[in-house]
């Protein structure tokens, strides 16, 4: 992905005070005014090397990186900020505290927490392979039991190829379907769909789709009974590369937007 002068204009915007130090040390160095004003400081009897403005200018900017850097290692991104840069497990753990914090106030699941109608009205179903992860780490967090479905890499997948050009579907030995005969959804009144980033929603959208015409199918009583809901740890709606999104569509829960398109999760990248 090429530098943007949008991006280029914002890492200026974020390091302001540091460039106007730094070409105010510069100006006065070079007129020779840095090292008299460290002679009024630490008397004239004191000689001080030349350029000693920008011997301090490179201590400082030094210090001020390694300073940022320390603290973008130990904090997580902020989410009400569009972030720019690839997630880290620093930030997939904020954001799963921060959805289990979400889900619970907005009161969505069925029946009391941590009782055997709470474990049978309220499942949750991670998507292909990085959804699997997040619905294995939430699940922990809401108590919560967690099958997975395949959409994109599975046989007969529900993606249709002409609305996913850049990521066709990939053919493998999983089925789309195979663990929806494990849900009773005789019981289940609520499902969380859940995978770790949604960019044209392609796959939510097709896991939604495989759902309801599955229930459709088997268990037609009980379409009107069942509530859906969505959640990602990266919403990255402005994605340019696969096209809009479907009509209709709605991600209910979300940590993280995007300020460019289709950055990495820590599974993104090679582990070893």
């Amino acid at each position: 992905m090429g530098l943007s002068w949008e991006t280029v204009l914002q890492e200026i915007k974020e390091h302001i005070i540091i460039i106007f130090l730094s070409l105010f040390v510069l100006f006065i160095d070079f007129l020779g005014a840095f090292n008299t004003l460290l002679q009024l400081l630490f008397g004239s009897d004191v000689n001080f090397p030349p350029y000693i403005g920008v011997i301090f200018l490179i201590a400082v900017v030094a210090i001020f990186f390694v300073v940022k850097t320390i603290l973008y290692e130990t904090r997580p991104q902020d989410p009400d900020k569009k972030i720019k840069k690839d997630l880290r497990y620093l930030d997939i753990k904020f954001a799963i505290d921060k959805l289990e914090k979400t889900i619970i106030t907005a009161n969505i699941l069925s029946g009391p927490n941590n009782n055997t109608d709470f474990y049978k009205k309220n499942i949750i179903v991670g998507i292909d392979r990085g959804g699997a992860i997040v619905g294995g780490l939430l699940g922990k967090k809401l108590h919560l039991p967690v099958t997975t479905i395949g959409i994109r890499w599975a046989k007969d997948s529900p993606v249709d190829p002409k609305l996913s050009r850049r990521r066709p579907p990939i053919q493998t030995g999983i089925d789309a379907r195979e663990n929806f005969s494990n849900i009773d959804f005789d019981t289940v009144e609520v499902i969380l769909l859940v995978d770790d980033a949604v960019r044209n929603a392609t796959a939510m959208s097709a896991a939604i789709y495989t759902l309801r015409t599955y229930i459709q199918k088997n268990k037609p009583d009980r379409c009107a009974h069942i509530r859906y809901y969505t959640a990602s740890i990266l919403d990255e709606g402005d994605w340019t590369g696969g096209g809009p999104r479907p009509s209709g569509f709605k991600l209910n829960f979300h940590v993280y937007s995007a300020e460019k398109n289709n950055l990495k999760l820590p599974w993104d990248t090679n582990l070893c």
